[in-house]
Formats: structure tokens, sequence, C-alpha cells
């Protein structure tokens, strides 16, 4: 049996007992994440962004925690906990370059128009005719 197969076999036996054994897993994942706080935020940030979160300290910072475009402070609250949410890390899509930290309305904004700056123009353009 290859090394490719073996993982396999162990991976699908794990699938299996953690079907099995439901709460058991539930329970160790939610001990976990409580020893675990910033795993997931750290590892979005490396794997997703490539930085640090030292790195988005200082973006933060040097945003004075404020949003590029709109210049407010992040107010969204998250939909579970209720606490308020960081900053997103906005980024080309293309080449992967972080542009800066958007709040989550402008964030979403700016995905929405699918970072097409003609759509953008036509929508300021459309606003404009309704706001003299």
């Amino acid at each position: 049996m290859t090394i490719d197969e073996k993982r396999k076999k162990n991976r699908l036996k794990n699938i299996e007992w953690r079907k099995k054994n439901r709460e058991k897993c539930c329970q160790a994942t939610a001990n976990w994440r409580v020893r675990n706080p910033t795993y997931n935020e750290h590892f979005k940030l490396k794997h997703r962004y490539g930085i640090t979160p030292e790195q988005y300290s200082e973006l933060f910072n040097e945003q004075n925690g404020r949003c590029c475009i709109c210049r407010n402070e992040e107010t969204a609250r998250h939909n579970r906990s209720k606490e308020v949410q960081k900053l997103a890390v906005d980024h080309c899509h293309e080449n992967g370059e972080i542009r800066g930290l958007l709040c989550q309305d402008c964030n979403r904004g700016i995905g929405l128009f699918h970072e097409d700056i003609s759509r953008l123009k036509k929508a300021i353009d459309y606003l404009m005719l309704f706001n003299k």
C-alpha cells in the first residue's frame, strides 16, 4: 500500500469516526477554539493575503483605524458574536496586491461592482442625477 493510499484510508476512517461521534467532535473543536482564539484570524491573514497580524496592525495604525474610502471606523457587527468586525483587507484579485483596509460596507460595495471602475463611475453619474 502506497503512502497516498494509507492517507486516503486514514482520512476515510477519521470521517467515519467524526460522523459516529458528532457530539464529542463538536465539543473537542469548541474546546480547541477556546484555547486558540486567534488561530483562524492569523491563518486567514497569512494564507489569504500573505501578511502577518503585525503587518495588519501597521496598516490599521497608518489609517488611524479608519476605512481607506469612507474614513469611518468599522461599525458592522458579526452575526453570531455581535462583536464589531475588523476592517477588511482590500486586495487586487488579479495580482493579490494589498491596497488597504476597508469597512465591511465599502469592501462589499467594491466587490459587488466587481472592482470595475467604469461601473462605479456610472453608479456615481446615476446618483448625481438625483442629488441636485
